[in-house]
């Protein structure tokens, strides 16, 4: 393990002196390439953000047609699992895009790491983003961890349903659920308006976003 991390350093400096010596020939050397080489930072940083974020988005798709509490399609457990493994593919992903938000300084600066820049450039550019992120980091990182527990409250009704499977039963006339135990309706509704409350709290921080967003 250690030779590996070793010669990935390697590589990674031999292609960062590459990259280096490429782009001053085409735009020469200091402060220009400090520029060229930060702009390849930032651009390498928002690729990985929208990766992780169409990740996220992508999951959530997954569990809008049909929607997946939406019962009047399920005709067997099967079909309720298969739900219910969308949801945890959910969880996962909205765990893996707030561990990036909430790390986004530590990766940024991974980001710069990786280019031949100058010390100064390379602090530099670290003090710009923490700037750009400084009005709206802790907003955004908290919307994260709300989606993350819309997320988790969305999973626990899915389980709740697959574990109580024959106990219950979709009714079209009215498009609800009916439960033969009245204390499993209670958990249900519980549960339910759980999920409810944290996608309204989680709908009111994206609105926060949107005006301090610069």
């Amino acid at each position: 393990l250690i030779y590996d991390a070793q010669r990935a350093a390697r590589e990674g400096e031999r292609m960062a002196e590459s990259e280096a010596r490429e782009l001053a020939a085409k735009v020469g050397g200091g402060a220009a390439l400090d520029k060229a080489l930060g702009e390849i930072a930032l651009q390498d940083f928002t690729t990985a953000a929208r990766k992780q974020q169409t990740n996220f988005d992508a999951a959530w798709a997954a569990l809008t047609d049909p929607p997946v509490l939406d019962m009047a399609l399920v005709k067997s457990l099967g079909d309720l699992q298969a739900r219910e493994k969308a949801a945890r593919r959910l969880v996962k992903a909205g765990q893996d895009l707030q561990e990036f938000t909430e790390n986004m300084t530590a990766i940024y600066r991974r980001e710069l790491g990786k280019h031949k820049l100058s010390a100064e450039a390379r602090e530099a550019g670290l003090r710009e983003f923490e700037g750009a992120m400084a009005n709206v980091h802790p907003t955004l990182s908290a919307w994260r961890r709300m989606e993350v527990r819309k997320a988790e409250a969305l999973l626990r009704v899915v389980t709740l349903l697959d574990n109580t499977w024959g106990q219950w039963e979709y009714r079209p006339a009215t498009r609800d659920l009916w439960f033969k135990d009245a204390k499993q309706a209670d958990v249900y509704n519980l549960a339910y308006q759980e999920f409810n409350d944290l996608s309204d709290e989680a709908r009111r921080m994206q609105e926060q976003l949107k005006t301090r967003n610069p």
